[in-house]
């Protein structure tokens, strides 16, 4: 199972589950899609988030 954290300024086309994240300002957003199988879809490095 993965769940990227990326906060974004727009989710993707395909993102079913899109959330503003609360404390931002200007808003961003998490795609809060979960993926099971192989191989998972690739987060940033948290340094770059």
């Amino acid at each position: 199972l993965v769940i990227c954290m990326d906060e974004v300024n727009k989710c993707a086309a395909a993102c079913k589950d899109c959330q503003r994240v609360e404390s931002s300002e200007p808003p961003r957003y998490v795609c809060k899609d979960r993926f099971t199988g192989q191989p998972g879809p690739m987060c940033k490095p948290r340094a770059e988030n």
